[in-house]
């Protein structure tokens, strides 16, 4: 009997505890409500803040993005610059060989015009030597 009479002083005790528990630390509704409401104002500054920080990643991987996109056009632009260089040193050759060629067709041009007038000349010289032979 002992035991159930410890067992019943020591629930006891811990219901009277308990009571002095809740009766020492009064909580009015406006106080319950203010809990709530500051746990609410905590989940929605945690849910902003996990907002913010999705969009941070998000313009962090844009960044590196158009970084990644910029230096590839810069590099796009330089070989670009190489090849409009190379172009325009192979048009310049080809309008040196152009013009080269422009005066070797003047050069036997001139050639052909005085070997004709020569060919002329030769056909007369032949010609009256035909005549004065078949004159005599």
């Amino acid at each position: 009997m002992q035991k159930s009479t410890t067992a019943k002083v020591l629930d006891n005790f811990k219901e009277y505890q308990s009571e002095l528990l809740f009766e020492n630390v009064p909580i009015t509704s406006n106080e319950e409500t203010g809990l709530f409401d500051s746990e609410a104002k905590i989940n929605s500054l945690k849910d902003l803040l996990n907002r913010v920080n999705d969009s941070k990643n998000q313009i962090k991987d844009r960044k590196k993005f158009i970084t990644k996109k910029k230096i590839t056009l810069s590099n796009t632009i330089k070989e670009l610059d190489k090849d409009i260089e190379y172009t325009q040193i192979e048009i310049t050759k080809t309008l040196q060989e152009i013009s080269l060629k422009n005066q070797n067709i003047a050069d036997f041009s001139n050639k052909i015009n005085s070997l004709d007038s020569q060919i002329l000349e030769n056909k007369k010289s032949i010609l009256e030597y035909l005549t004065y032979i078949y004159s005599k």
